[in-house]
């Protein structure tokens, strides 16, 4: 599957080599590619993005306009934006999946008995739905021959695909009586009238409803049958996916919840709206007069349908600043912030490193840094911590974010306006569902473009310490995840008892299968000096900690490297005389506060 934010997050990741192609006479200029406009004349009006967490938005200044590198690459070469959307799948090599086995064959239905709608259903459409004699003659809807009758054209690609017939008079009960074409194929109504350049598409339960929004300008398909029958996606799944945007209008009642729930997930919550609106439909809408401006709102209004449990820092920020003003402390979780292993140890795209330690030596804190310091390199992150509250593993992350446990309430905001956009908390505490995290870490990465994500710990996953098996299976699934969606997975497994804490356990000491190494590209244990803290005058040329790497797939490197603690801003140094430093650029000037990512 290649929608257009998977497509366009692919061309993200190669932003400066695709804005050369696309503006060649243009130029580096720091982390942006710059030309003079989108006809790529040399300048410095249009700006590329090519690095961080925008890489691949333009803008052209001069121009007022700009996008992803999908819509550059349709004003570059002149084309619709889906011929764009294609040529960079194209580019990309993308090829949609094919499944062998049998098929389910649909028949082209014949052209039905119709005439151009006059009399009752002309009366109808237009004086009681409110349609004009225009939308009418688009979506070519036409009449049977009793006039008793409204005839849907369902078009695509030029071919007559299904007929759907509702019946002006409704049944004994009152329910609308329609029928479709025999053996035809389901799919959207109004696909004939869809621009190839439109990237917000609107689907609706109903076809009179979808003529409604083409009335008011927008680009709208209806269903072919109620909100529980979705069998249309199978067949028109892949002509949906250049999209940028779906929006799902569906009646307010039971079925179009369940509707919109089931579309959204097979269409990708990441890019599924929802609206919600006062009367029952877009129709109702067209009826009552409502303005275009009031129906406008509604849909941009509409909502996504978030994974509950996923949350920002600013969901918790009254728990955290309740914690600053005189809550006891807690434990939390960091990527390699210390100069003496930048070359020799590098967290990777498409690697599962493996964090274990003894129990209390510190490797939560020590990964709480490492995490840290790759959010300020540009990178995203998700954590998943069933030990640990999310407010508390917040709190933990600010005091080293800001360097301080006395950070005052402003200090506090910057840092969650800092961490918000980079930063993910899975919000369950105790064991989870292997399948349910996965769902959500899938969901992040694709609607969050998040990078890095955290599993704290391994027996909060739902498997015993003797299941060998499932731990293995486990540790396969999370290696096809982080192949599948290029990001780095940090797995906190806990070492077994030693004889003492004076030697630091190795790989081979993990608890649970071997597997979990082997599996592994990188493997550290976070080690506690207890000795020189047992000391009654400890001397600071001792360390207080030791990381070490015990496997590298990628260079083979081994090592130890030295660290001392500081234990009131929760940092990990290269050296005693080092001093912890915030990552929030903090200051306060006459009572006004300023803050961003150092």
């Amino acid at each position: 599957m290649s929608n257009w934010r998977e497509v366009s997050e692919r061309l993200a990741q190669e932003s400066e080599a695709i804005a050369m192609m696309l503006l060649p006479n243009g130029k580096r200029v720091g982390p942006e590619w710059c030309a003079g406009s989108i006809g790529g004349e040399a300048g410095e009006s249009l700006k590329v993005r090519i690095n961080g967490n925008k890489a691949g938005i333009w803008r052209d200044f001069a121009a007022d306009e700009g996008g992803d590198l999908i819509d550059l690459w349709a004003k570059t070469k002149g084309l619709s934006l889906k011929d764009a959307f294609d040529a960079a799948r194209s580019y990309l090599g993308i090829v949609e999946p094919k499944f062998a086995g049998p098929k389910k064959t649909y028949s082209r239905p014949e052209k039905p008995p119709v005439t151009k709608p006059v009399g009752r259903v002309l009366e109808y459409l237009t004086q009681e739905r409110k349609l004009s004699l225009e939308t009418i003659q688009a979506f070519k809807v036409g009449a049977s021959k009793d006039d008793d009758a409204i005839i849907f054209p369902f078009l695509r690609d030029g071919e007559l695909v299904n007929v759907k017939h509702l019946a002006l008079e409704r049944d004994p009960s009152g329910k609308k009586k329609t029928w479709q074409a025999s053996g035809a194929e389901p799919c959207l109504f109004g696909w004939h009238l869809v621009s190839d350049d439109c990237k917000a598409l609107l689907i609706v339960e109903g076809e009179i409803d979808a003529m409604s929004l083409y009335q008011y300008g927008f680009d709208a398909l209806s269903i072919n049958q109620g909100a529980g029958n979705h069998q249309w996606i199978d067949q028109d799944f892949e002509r949906i996916e250049r999209f940028q945007e779906i929006f799902l209008w569906f009646d307010n009642d039971e079925a179009g919840r369940k509707g919109v729930a089931e579309v959204a997930a097979r269409l990708g919550l990441d890019r599924c709206r929802v609206v919600s609106y006062r009367l029952k439909d877009a129709n109702e809408a067209l009826q009552q007069g409502v303005s275009l401006e009031e129906v406008a709102e509604a849909i941009a209004a509409a909502k996504r349908i978030e994974p509950s449990d996923l949350k920002t820092p600013e969901s918790y920020i009254d728990d955290i600043l309740g914690i600053f003003a005189g809550e006891p402390l807690s434990h939390t979780g960091s990527p390699l912030p210390w100069p003496a292993w930048e070359e020799r140890v590098r967290l990777r795209p498409a690697e599962l490193s493996i964090w274990t330690g003894i129990n209390g030596h510190g490797k939560s804190d020590l990964l709480g840094n490492v995490l840290l310091n790759l959010i300020s390199s540009g990178e995203k992150i998700c954590i998943f911590s069933g030990e640990m509250k999310p407010k508390r593993l917040l709190y933990r992350l600010i005091v080293q974010a800001c360097a301080t446990p006395h950070a005052s309430n402003a200090f506090v905001r910057a840092a969650v306006d800092w961490l918000t956009g980079s930063l993910w908390l899975y919000d369950h505490v105790g064991t989870i569902s292997q399948e349910k995290l996965l769902e959500a870490f899938k969901y992040a990465a694709k609607r969050y473009r998040v990078t890095h994500f955290v599993v704290d710990s391994l027996m909060k996953c739902g498997i015993a310490e003797d299941d060998y098996k499932g731990q293995k299976q486990f540790v396969d699934a999370l290696c096809d995840f982080k192949n599948d969606h290029d990001v780095h997975v940090h797995l906190v497994a806990h070492a077994r008892k030693g004889d003492s804490e004076e030697k630091a356990p190795g790989k081979l000491d993990i608890k649970g299968t071997g597997a979990i190494s082997d599996l592994a590209d990188n493997v550290f244990t976070v080690w506690r000096n207890k000795k020189k803290e047992a000391e009654r005058e400890p001397s600071q040329e001792d360390e207080d900690a030791r990381l070490y790497c015990h496997k590298q797939r990628a260079t083979g490197y081994e090592g130890a490297l030295r660290l001392w603690f500081d234990p009131q801003s929760l940092t990990f140094t290269q050296s005693a005389a080092w001093r912890p430093r915030s990552y929030v650029k903090f200051s306060v000037v006459e009572g006004k506060s300023a803050s961003a990512g150092a």
